[in-house]
């Protein structure tokens, strides 16, 4: 039999490169995956200690698996 896992939440990093004069582009990685928004906010707080530090330094941020971070708008 296969066990199916449903994650409901995806911790993902995001840095951003760029700057004037060259055009800005944000990357998005996949870091981990998890069954609930408060096992994701507990895991970003560990990767995540200082988000002012954000653009110099990657953003965690925890979305729902059904949002993709990297799709076109």
């Amino acid at each position: 039999m296969l066990a199916v896992v449903a994650y409901a939440w995806v911790l993902w990093a995001q840095t951003r490169t760029g700057g004037p004069p060259q055009p800005i582009m944000d990357t998005w990685q996949v870091v981990s995956t998890f069954e609930t928004l408060e096992e994701c906010e507990r895991a970003r707080v560990t990767f995540d200690p200082n988000p002012d530090a954000w653009p110099r330094a990657p953003r965690y941020v925890c979305f729902p698996d059904t949002l993709d971070p990297q799709a076109t708008p």
